[in-house]
């Protein structure tokens, strides 16, 4: 709504307007909380902004539902991949990364960790970032799993960079996503990765959905998958590589700057 205004005059003026989603929420946005206006300026958007970028082809499909008409492209999130990657991981440290709450899988995780350390009674869940810590940390506590959930906050720099070569696997069983960069930061640094098929996810993970994808909500499958893959240290060496190489083909900063460039030089040679 807030860029509506800009949108208006850039019509107005004849300015030429790429528009780039990233809101993971942002079709229950449109579907449940925006009132007739409000989906009408959405829709106007839609359908006149010269290029619409989606980060998946999932969105694009659910964008186009809102407007048939939209010119949606879908250009991927970028990642720098590091220059180092570590061989050496801890065994049986799970991270998350994200916002803690319901959306995000947080506490499905939480539901998971029993029947995870039936199996694997050393396992540590580290959970990086800010939210709803309290419920979480209560959640734990309620399960008697608290002693295997650590709350770090907020993790930027070296520390996450020490997480995401020292861990076993990512988790983010979110209910919504865009393209989230926690999945493709683990998929660069050779880290496996569980998430659920929601937004772009599925078509990053696309190499190993077998082994690393999950339904929202489903917390007996999500155990399940995490100990398949605690249990099997080849498979997870199978498939960090392959991630690596997803990262290398699809999400390289240089591979999407170049895409970004092809759409802009596309722009402007319409007159």
């Amino acid at each position: 709504m807030r860029k509506y205004a800009f949108f208006v005059v850039a019509r107005v003026f004849g300015i030429k307007t790429v528009v780039h989603l990233h809101g993971g929420e942002f079709d229950l946005f449109y579907r449940e909380r925006s009132n007739s206006i409000q989906k009408m300026m959405i829709r106007d958007i839609l359908s006149h902004a010269d290029f619409f970028v989606a980060l998946s082809n999932q969105w694009q499909l659910k964008l186009h539902k809102m407007c048939a008409s939209a010119n949606v492209v879908t250009i991927y999130n970028p990642i720098i991949v590091p220059k180092q990657i570590s061989k050496q991981r801890a065994a049986n440290l799970l991270i998350f990364l994200g916002n803690v709450s319901e959306s995000k899988g947080t506490f499905d995780l939480i539901r998971a960790m029993p029947d995870v350390i039936k199996l694997n009674p050393s396992v540590q869940l580290k959970i990086g970032g800010t939210g709803e810590i309290e419920t979480a940390r209560q959640l734990a506590v309620d399960l008697k799993v608290d002693a295997h959930v650590e709350f770090l906050g907020w993790v930027v720099g070296e520390d996450k960079e020490r997480l995401l070569n020292s861990a076993t696997l990512l988790l983010l069983p979110s209910y919504n996503e865009g393209l989230p960069m926690s999945i493709l930061e683990a998929m660069a640094h050779g880290l496996p990765v569980i998430a659920s098929d929601v937004g772009g996810i599925p078509e990053a993970l696309a190499c190993c959905v077998a082994d690393c994808i999950v339904k929202p909500g489903d917390v007996i499958d999500l155990a399940n998958k995490i100990n398949h893959l605690l249990a099997d240290d080849a498979l997870r060496g199978q498939i960090a590589r392959k991630l690596q190489q997803t990262v290398a083909e699809k999400f390289d900063v240089e591979v999407v700057a170049n895409e970004l460039t092809q759409l802009y030089n596309r722009l402007l040679e319409v007159q």
